[in-house]
């Protein structure tokens, strides 16, 4: 799954003018079917390499770059719009993602209208993150916002992206495209494997008493797993769920020791690591 497609439905599904084709299941983990997003760099654009270990690429007609101090930069859209429209990107160092991000999204306001979803982290396709978004539909106004944190060397990195909609279709989107495009390009010098969920990985099995058929789970490093019922299904997995690669519903579970339970139905169905 390309980052670029996951960040950009999740950007452009929070402007109301394309609400409509994005549907009412534009999340994250919708993004494995999205299509491929404009995000490539272009002629005249500059690079932004910053100590934490990682860069992006940005026009400097369209953008200003603003160090606020050690760890967060912003780049600012100077373009013609109706309000403010940036993408900040900060490192926190010693703290989670959700911890973190949890600080931003206080100063959100109403709790009820934040979005949450998980996928790759930008610029990867094995690391984990976490996404909270307004809408302006949402909201009743003209702003949109799109936080994503993920686990980063040893503390959290984020991308902030403050949005504000004009109603002109056709500026909007593309300003949306240029916000998308520096999240797109983000590269890192090292970006060092996730631990927070590094116990997950493995082969969970459970044997019916009646029929002596074992279903298995398998969750591999880099999110990607298996389930091998009645027939198999390849899924990514997050903190808490299961994410079927050809699309269908998600599948709630937790880990507890060496016990994996997956809720079906009502009812919790527990896989012991072999």
């Amino acid at each position: 799954m390309k980052t670029k497609k996951l960040f950009a439905a999740l950007l452009i599904c929070a402007i109301p003018f394309t609400a409509a084709a994005c549907g009412a299941k534009a999340r994250a983990t919708d993004a494995v079917a999205a299509t491929e997003a404009a995000g490539t760099a272009a002629d005249g654009d500059e690079t932004y390499k910053s100590e934490d270990g990682w860069s992006v690429r940005y026009d400097p007609s369209l953008f200003s770059v603003n160090e606020l101090d050690d760890h967060t930069v912003s780049f600012v859209y100077s373009g013609e719009s109706a309000g403010a429209n940036m993408v900040e990107i900060s490192y926190v160092p010693d703290k989670q993602p959700e911890e973190a991000m949890a600080v931003i999204t206080d100063f959100w306001g109403n709790d009820e209208i934040v979005k949450r979803s998980e996928g790759f982290f930008p610029g990867t396709e094995d690391q984990w993150g976490y996404f909270r978004t307004t809408s302006a539909a949402d909201n009743g106004s003209g702003l949109s916002q799109t936080l994503i944190g993920g686990e980063y060397n040893g503390g959290a990195l984020m991308f902030e992206i403050t949005a504000h909609n004009s109603g002109d279709d056709e500026k909007d989107m593309q300003m949306s495209d240029y916000l998308a495009g520096i999240v797109d390009s983000v590269q890192y010098e090292n970006f060092k494997p996730q631990t927070m969920y590094s116990y997950y990985p493995g082969t969970y099995t459970m044997t019916d008493e009646e029929t002596g058929e074992t279903s298995t789970i398998i969750l591999n490093d880099g999110h990607k797993g298996t389930l091998d019922f009645q027939d198999k299904i390849d899924v990514y997995w997050g903190s808490a769920t299961l994410i079927p690669l050809n699309g269908g519903e998600e599948m709630e579970f937790t880990i507890e020791g060496d016990d994996l339970m997956l809720k079906q139905g009502k009812d919790w169905i527990t896989f012991s690591k072999s």
